[in-house]
């Protein structure tokens, strides 16, 4: 077992705000990247005033895991002065951020205002680079929104709040390499039956962009970078003469497929984070999984052979493991249903994907796997899974005392934000990592906050990691032979009235050499002036009679020199924090997905400051994934003490947690947050007659069953078009919702679907066979069309038949002037422009209910209760309702 590093985290905290990746510049200075739109470069970890690089938070969509997420400074920096980003465009492609219909948040976050936004908050994916002023760091002009911006490449459609764009490499040719995700739906598997807000063809949409180069391009579905890695000129942005495909005969429409050229590889679901290896070149990538498996793959990229094709990594057909044997189930259901060709060729042909060097499982997914990496694993799996930073560690031009033990020269690290940890892969006699040395590196504590979502080396040999939610930088050393202090620092007051005097105590601090004849020193600075002379005691006092803020600090240091420092914010003449009180929502709230939550907060400061009066309020919205334990997704954050927001979509089992901190004007602040739960729903499904296999959200059953899910998701129900029980064939007719074989179900409330099916009729003679699932037979799906949930009814020609329906069922809704209860339907002439309309408010069980939005199958029409109608064919609107909280206070 190799000794671990100590990690000293000598954190920078002042203004970054989410930060996602860094690089140094040859100087030594290190520009940070934060996911809202900013760019700022510190002279060191310590340095109090950042400089601003550039702020583009207007352009840049920062909801989830959108934002500014690859960032890298030319190869040739400070000569070629140019810093590259990839980030997420506020506009869908070809858009201009100008027309984005998005709330733009005070802290450069961003928020949707679809009410269905895990499926039609739509934005694109830029690569970008700016011009610098190497002397000032500062953008060409102007830090913000600056006019040296030159967009390379503007692609990567995405519909929902993840899976967005990823990082950037160069090469050993100056090269740059940059990742994407597919833009889909992480809450269930999304072929595009979702909502298609990106034009995908039927059945090649959601997950499936990222096996898009597999079906030819035309002008209705250009070929697109989602799930894939590309390579281009640094300069143009055009592919390298020297890709896999810039040879290959790919046309549309008798046109050669120009945009394919820069793809490297396919077949990716998130590849948030990949590196290039040293010497080598090999090409390693973190993949983020749906429900199974974390994958870490390896390509060898161009210089190589022209025409070599593409390498694709099978998602969303395949997931983690090997070809053959671990196949993605949910989609592998779907797929039988549907019979694409996108998955079953891969099916039928597994050596055409390549599997990863090395998977993980997520912890009870997978049969046999706990979730830990390996036996002895340290790192706790229960929080959920995250792939994300990966760097090699390399020993050249690193100082002896500085660098890691050798046993991990050319060792590849790697993270998972949502654990916490960090692991070592090291190498093996081929000068690959070798995943049977996978071992622990850093393993995040019960408290700590620790969210790893890159590594970087430093010149100095230290590793550098942005911590995304602890807003910092934690850097991670090594001392041979002896390990550092760590500095612990206590007040006995922080505030008061002035003269304030304190008391600091740092005899708790620890030395894990002590035993060994190493001695600890201490060095104060309690006036603030940053000079350590104010005392070398291991405790101290000092007097304030200035109402003005102080940072008091510590170092403890030993024989070796090695040091930490520990401070305490002290507030003179201020009479304490604010105290906040949450009034919405209760923690007894229960919510569906697509509800708008309302939210409000007050605070009392005994300094007798406001909101609006040097008091200022601050909100985050998380969504807790507890798959086991729980990790975080941030949705967004607001800068007023009350509003609302919607409710997204996830996977179940998911909450919401709501954080609110007050600061006064001094600086102090108090916190509290409430956690939300969603109202949870079953859906089950039956045959009739009984005995054929079903699926739901991909488990399948030939008895009945159900699945739990949060009100207002969605779950695929697939019912096979023929089956035989008893010897006697039959075929599908309907399900009960009036949904086609495969289809969503949307539902606020518990539902019992059951799929209907005839007898097969006797063939006539010459007769042609009934169509099978497959179509008409050329691989395309021809799935029945949905028929309506009201007794069959053909309409005359020239008419529609136009149903209506309220969930709950019962309330009274209005076509034109006709009102009814719903559910009913009527025929109107083609052509007829009309209205729908619903109440604001209706009652029922003693419930007050409020309308939420309306629906046109799977559809999100929208929130307004009347909405114009023009006939133009048989459909079925839904009006939505939730419990109101004003009506429900106290009942639940």
């Amino acid at each position: 077992t190799l000794p671990l590093p100590k990690a000293t985290s000598p954190t920078y905290t002042n203004g970054l705000q989410k930060p996602t990746t860094l690089q140094f510049a040859p100087d030594g200075k290190i520009f940070v990247a934060e996911r809202n739109g900013r760019v700022m470069e510190l002279d060191s970890l310590e340095d109090q005033t950042p400089t601003l690089v550039l702020s583009i938070l207007d352009k840049v969509m920062a909801k989830g895991d959108r934002g500014i997420l690859g960032m890298k400074l030319d190869p040739e920096y400070p000569a070629k002065p140019y810093l590259y980003l990839s980030y997420t465009y506020d506009a869908p492609i070809g858009g201009d951020s100008a027309d984005s219909t998005h709330t733009h948040l005070a802290d450069g976050a961003d928020d949707c205002q679809e009410s269905n936004n895990a499926i039609d908050c739509l934005v694109s994916g830029r690569l970008a680079r700016v011009k610098i002023d190497p002397v000032t760091s500062v953008a060409v002009g102007g830090p913000v929104d600056p006019t040296s911006e030159e967009v390379l490449i503007n692609s990567w459609c995405q519909q929902a709040t993840s899976h967005s764009i990823g990082d950037i490499e160069f090469d050993s040719e100056g090269a740059l390499l940059m990742s994407g995700g597919e833009g889909a739906s992480w809450g269930s598997i999304d072929y595009g039956q979702l909502g298609n807000p990106c034009n995908d063809p039927p059945f090649e949409g959601g997950s499936l962009r990222a096996q898009d180069l597999r079906t030819p391009a035309t002008a209705g579905d250009p070929t697109d970078y989602s799930g894939s890695i590309i390579r281009v000129n640094r300069e143009t942005g055009a592919a390298m003469p020297n890709n896999p495909l810039v040879l290959s005969p790919l046309f549309a429409n008798g046109v050669e497929d120009v945009a394919a050229r820069r793809i490297l590889a396919e077949g990716l679901r998130n590849p948030y984070r990949f590196t290039l290896q040293p010497g080598t070149g090999e090409l390693y990538v973190g993949d983020v999984g749906q429900d199974r498996w974390e994958e870490i793959n390896h390509l060898t990229p161009p210089p190589v052979a022209l025409n070599q094709g593409l390498t694709n990594f099978g998602w969303p057909c395949y997931e983690g493991g090997r070809p053959g044997n671990l196949v993605m189930p949910r989609w592998q259901a779907a797929e039988g249903e549907i019979h694409q060709p996108l998955c079953e060729a891969l099916y039928s042909n597994p050596s055409q994907v390549t599997a990863p060097l090395f998977a993980y499982p997520h912890p009870k997914q997978v049969a046999g796997y706990d979730g830990h990496l390996f036996d002895g694993d340290a790192c706790d799996p229960e929080a959920g899974s995250a792939v994300a930073g990966l760097a090699f560690y390399d020993p050249t031009g690193i100082p002896a005392e500085n660098a890691f033990p050798a046993e991990y020269d050319g060792a590849l690290f790697f993270s998972d934000a949502a654990r916490g940890c960090i692991w070592t892969m090291l190498e093996g006699l081929n000068g690959a990592p070798d995943p049977a040395t996978v071992a622990n590196f850093a393993v995040k504590g019960a408290a700590e906050n620790f969210t790893p979502v890159d590594i970087v080396e430093g010149p100095e040999g230290a590793l550098y990691v942005p911590n995304f939610y602890g807003d910092s930088i934690v850097q991670i050393r090594y001392f041979p032979g002896n390990q550092a202090p760590t500095a612990q620092l206590t007040a006995d007051k922080t505030f008061g009235p002035a003269p304030l005097s304190v008391k600091f105590d740092a005899s708790g601090s620890t030395d894990p050499d002590l035993g060994s004849g190493d001695t600890i020193h201490y060095a104060w600075d309690t006036d603030g002036d940053g000079e350590f002379d104010d005392g070398t005691g291991s405790t101290a006092e000092a007097e304030y009679t200035q109402e003005a803020n102080v940072t008091a600090k510590v170092r403890v240091s030993d024989d070796f020199g090695h040091s930490d420092v520990a401070e305490v914010k002290l507030y003179p003449g201020d009479l304490g924090p604010p105290q906040v009180t949450i009034e919405a929502p209760l923690s007894t709230l229960e919510w569906e997905i697509g509800e708008t939550i309302d939210y409000a907060a007050t605070a009392t400061d005994p300094d007798g400051e406001t909101f609006g009066a040097g008091l200022v309020p601050h909100w985050e919205f998380l969504l807790e994934h507890c798959p086991a334990a729980c990790h975080e997704h941030p949705i967004t954050s607001a800068d007023s003490p009350s509003g609302s927001f919607v409710a997204p979509a996830h996977e179940f089992p998911s909450h919401l947690k709501l954080i609110f901190t007050a600061t006064d004007s001094r600086g102090m602040t108090d916190v509290k947050e409430v956690e939300i739960y969603p109202r949870l729903v079953e859906v089950g499904v039956s045959s009739d007659p009984a005995g054929v296999t079903l699926g739901l959200e991909g488990v399948t059953s030939d008895t009945p069953f159900s699945t739990t899910m949060m009100a207002g998701g969605t779950t695929t129900v697939s019912a096979p078009l023929t089956a035989t029980i008893d010897g006697q064939e039959y075929l599908f007719s309907s399900w009960s919702d009036g949904g086609a074989a495969l289809h969503t179900v949307t539902t606020g409330q518990d539902v019992d679907l059951v799929a209907h099916y005839v007898v097969k009729p006797p063939e006539e003679p010459g007769g042609e066979e009934p169509p099978s699932s497959g179509g008409d037979g050329s691989g395309s799906s021809s799935l029945p069309a949905p028929v309506s949930s009201e007794p069959p009814a053909v309409p005359p020609p020239g008419k529609a038949r136009v149903a209506l329906a309220s969930k709950p069922p019962g309330l009274q809704l209005r076509v034109g002037s006709l009102r009814s209860v719903a559910p009913f339907a009527l025929e109107l002439a083609i052509g007829t422009k009309t209205f729908l309309a619903a109440p604001a408010q209706a009652r029922k069980n003693g419930k007050v209910l409020r309308f939420q939005r309306w629906m046109k199958g799977s559809r999100n029409l929208g929130s307004s209760r009347r909405r114009e109608l023009t006939v133009d064919g048989s459909a079925k609107y839904v009006a939505v309702y939730a419990v109101s909280r004003q009506g429900s206070a106290g009942g639940r």
